[in-house]
């Protein structure tokens, strides 16, 4: 009977030596920067996306825009009726690649 108890004791502290290290974690997770999502993306220099250039021919719309793990990717409308995503590292300002969106056949 003295073991069980003296078992309840260990297990009951280690129980709490658990919950205490999860709440110093949670603690400094929240107060780095970026909190408990993690650290925030680099920001990039302002003018840095400014200076560069899409390189799309005259009469091209911007369809749309989204950011997509750190990238960001520009829906475009070429002059022909074709369309194009034009995929930006906003750190450089650099055109990381292109993809041409066509129709699917079935």
């Amino acid at each position: 009977m003295k073991a069980l108890k003296t078992l309840v004791i260990v297990m009951g502290i280690l129980i709490l030596a658990g919950i205490a290290v999860i709440g110093v974690t949670l603690y400094n997770r929240a107060n780095r920067p970026g909190g408990l999502a993690g650290a925030p993306p680099a920001a990039a220099p302002a003018d840095r996306i400014a200076d560069g250039s899409l390189g799309l021919p005259a009469g091209s719309r911007i369809r749309g825009l989204a950011g997509a793990g750190g990238r960001v990717v520009v829906h475009v409308e070429l002059p022909s009726g074709a369309e194009e995503l034009v995929i930006l590292d906003p750190a450089s300002g650099a055109v990381v690649g292109r993809l041409g969106v066509a129709d699917r056949a079935d």
